[in-house]
């Protein structure tokens, strides 16, 4: 495996007022949507952009979620990286990292990150403080997690053909499966 040096930078931001932008997974976003740009540079190889604007995100990397002042990063087969981007003009790759399994999608409700995590299943992390995330539970589930919605208490994980499954997350640390 080559060395691999992350540059991050914000590009810019787009303000949608009356309309939403829908993403490629069918989730509408109102308001600012940033655009972030994490470009991978390795020896002996051009830059590749590894994060585009609104989360449509190239091979390698799964999903894009941002909270106030820190994006995270899903990176397919692996973990989830955390970058300050209080400053748009001079983001930072913290180098903390989110331990995960196979994370696909990321959802942020209030001070939590739920991640749909392949096979692993569903991982709630508390990120109230975000240079020191901290794993609340790792729920498994019927399938392999690929993608997860959060509305009230309840995290909704489609899993591909296993169809879906409703969890009550009233208490993060042991989400109560209560339908699929």
């Amino acid at each position: 495996v080559p060395d691999v040096h992350c540059v991050v930078r914000v590009v810019g931001s787009t303000e949608f007022s009356d309309t939403a932008f829908v993403g490629p997974d069918g989730h509408g976003v109102r308001g600012t949507a940033l655009v972030l740009q994490v470009v991978a540079e390795e020896a002996q190889a051009s830059p590749a952009f590894l994060v585009q604007e609104h989360g449509q995100i190239p091979a390698g990397q799964a999903d894009l979620a941002v909270s106030g002042d820190y994006a995270y990063i899903a990176k397919k087969g692996g973990t989830v990286a955390v970058v300050n981007i209080a400053d748009k003009d001079a983001p930072i790759l913290t180098g903390i990292t989110i331990a995960a399994t196979d994370p696909r999608k990321l959802f942020v409700e209030g001070t939590l990150l739920y991640i749909a995590d392949g096979t692993a299943g569903l991982r709630l992390v508390n990120i109230a403080t975000p240079l020191a995330p901290a794993q609340l539970s790792l729920t498994p589930t019927s399938g392999a997690a690929q993608s997860v919605f959060v509305l009230g208490a309840r995290a909704y994980v489609a899993e591909g053909t296993s169809g879906l499954q409703i969890f009550n997350v009233t208490n993060p640390a042991a989400p109560v499966l209560e339908g699929s």
